[in-house]
């Protein structure tokens, strides 16, 4: 456990075991109040539910790769691993959040259009970009690493769709996650990664083999 995370739990113990000092017990109630608070709110954010899958092309649904997801009540974090098309080419991972999938046509098991149903509070935005590598063939490789805290989406993150985009707070268990990885047309020469790695074109630009994982919703 960090040293960190043991001073800041001796501490709080300190304010709520120890003697008020006289005439100033209101305002000791007010710090043991407040740092009860912030130890309920990180405490909250270790992981506490583990889920793996299999990654999917979705032009023959054959398997391409495996997908991790970590959640807590207030954040989800993963690893995304797989075969892709292409080596050396900008990838981009854009995260789906189901935030109440029971709303889904066939409850809990959603699907495409499910997403645009706002009774199920779906969203989509970037969780992450990464350069694929080559994987030893004619294909490529990509990994990613990501994490998303619950609560509205940081300002300036691209989100492709949804109101009130994001993991919704205190949700990290109940949402359904898709994972998905897009590839982006080729950079033209001395053109800025920037857009290809931070942004999504699906579904703008032209049908192509997409990668997907998908996570159902847990139990708290």
């Amino acid at each position: 456990m960090p040293k960190l995370f043991i001073s800041a739990v001796l501490i709080g113990l300190l304010f709520v075991t120890g003697p008020a000092v006289a005439g100033g017990g209101s305002t000791y109630q007010g710090i043991r109040a407040a740092i009860a608070e912030s130890m309920q709110w990180r405490l909250s954010f270790l992981p506490t539910a583990y889920q793996k899958t299999d990654v999917l092309s979705t032009d023959d649904f054959s398997f391409t790769g495996a997908a991790t997801l970590e959640r807590t009540r207030n954040g989800i974090s993963g690893r995304v691993m797989s075969k892709v098309d292409t080596a050396g080419d900008a990838y981009t991972l854009w995260v789906i959040a189901i935030n109440n999938p029971a709303a889904c046509a066939t409850p809990y098991v959603c699907g495409e259009p499910d997403l645009f149903n706002p009774d199920t509070e779906s969203s989509a935005y970037n969780g992450t970009g990464a350069i694929s590598m080559s994987d030893g063939n004619e294909g490529g490789v990509v990994n990613f690493d990501f994490e998303s805290t619950a609560g509205p989406l940081p300002e300036g993150l691209f989100a492709l769709f949804g109101d009130n985009p994001g993991v919704h707070r205190g949700n990290g268990f109940g949402a359904e996650i898709w994972l998905i990885i897009d590839i982006h047309p080729p950079i033209p020469e001395g053109g800025s990664w920037v857009d290809d790695l931070t942004t999504t074109n699906f579904p703008g630009g032209p049908a192509r083999n997409h990668r997907i994982a998908i996570f159902p919703a847990t139990e708290q």
